[in-house]
């Protein structure tokens, strides 16, 4: 049992808060866990921690399952169930609902496979507004499988598919794809690529606005590591986020809240592209314990909207003419024994 009373004072504001989690261990393989959090309008102790809100009351139960040798196929399996159920204390609006159930097994040649599904009932959204408003949220489901093999092997794969719903019921298709190399201990090469396309996306667009769009997103990213010795070693990595999003509707949060509206544009289309770039080569020598010289060669952009820019067109252009394009040497130095 672990319980915390939270009562901050500052600017002439007292506020009072409490945490409160049970952990029951039934045996080995069979857990339950128990947690209240209450936080009032006023509590506020951000400057020796975080609270991302306050004026709120939380309640979640979370089941873990773990057994080794389920099968003679399922050498090891996971299974974790998540209820939750969070308000607005003032409103009386439940702002946070879910039953989640995410499951874990490894399977022969230790692949293993993971599973994660969802339901998310009817609630109120009142965070991405920031402060101008609450609107309602339909109910919601999520699924998403991912395959991975045996990270042991030269090559390794992994894969996921998945669907989730957007504020509106509106369908998003996910994926993701990634293999990782590693002929020798000396070198490592990763690869990984993820995948949105997007329908009935709604993405703030300042005030009571918002818009509502259809996108497609794609993610990709590399890294490698080559361990010349035991004390050099080169590492390359890059990362890549691209995002082109069409707007289908203008909507805006009603006075006194509720579900949104027709809203007045504030331009003739949101149309909107992401194009952001980062990457690094660093060499490191350990020229003793705790002791190195570092090399590192910096390069990052993002590009300013591009509606009619295609995606090889918006990698190009963040790649050529970078923000960040630095060489920066630094020498750590350990005195003493």
């Amino acid at each position: 049992v672990d319980t915390q009373l939270i009562n901050s004072d500052r600017d002439d504001a007292e506020g009072y808060g409490a945490i409160f989690d049970l952990m029951y261990a039934v045996n080995s393989s069979l857990r339950h866990k128990f947690e209240v959090e209450y936080m009032d309008e006023q509590v506020n102790f951000s400057d020796l921690g975080f609270l991302r809100r306050n004026n709120y009351a939380q309640m979640r139960y979370i089941m873990l399952y773990n057994k080794q040798n389920l099968t003679e196929r399922i050498k090891n399996y996971r299974s974790t169930v998540v209820l939750e159920q969070q308000y607005n204390i003032d409103p009386g609006q439940v702002i946070n609902s879910g039953v989640y159930w995410r499951n874990s097994m490894v399977l022969p040649g230790r692949n293993t496979l993971k599973a994660t599904f969802a339901h998310l009932p009817e609630r109120w959204e009142d965070f991405d507004s920031r402060g101008n408003g609450a609107y309602r949220v339909d109910a919601r489901n999520f699924l998403d499988i991912l395959l991975s093999t045996n990270a042991a092997h030269m090559f390794s794969f992994s894969g996921s598919v998945g669907r989730q719903q957007e504020h509106f019921g509106d369908w998003t298709l996910t994926g993701s794809f990634g293999v990782t190399v590693r002929p020798s201990n000396q070198f490592s090469l990763k690869l990984d690529v993820r995948y949105k396309k997007r329908d009935g996306w709604l993405v703030y667009q300042g005030g009571r606005n918002f818009g509502s769009y259809e996108g497609t997103e794609w993610q990709p990213a590399i890294d490698f590591n080559w361990y010349i010795s035991h004390n050099h070693q080169i590492r390359l990595s890059m990362q890549w986020a691209g995002v082109r999003a069409r707007e289908a509707n203008f909507l805006t949060i009603p006075v006194g809240d509720g579900d949104l509206v027709p809203g007045v544009r504030t331009m003739l289309d949101h149309d909107f592209t992401v194009s952001l770039l980062t990457a690094q080569l660093r060499y490191r020598w350990e020229i003793a314990p705790l002791t190195d010289l570092f090399l590192v060669y910096n390069r990052g952009n993002s590009l300013p909207n591009q509606t009619d820019s295609p995606f090889d067109d918006l990698f190009d252009d963040v790649l050529r003419d970078p923000l960040v394009d630095s060489f920066v040497a630094k020498l750590r130095w350990r005195f003493g024994n």
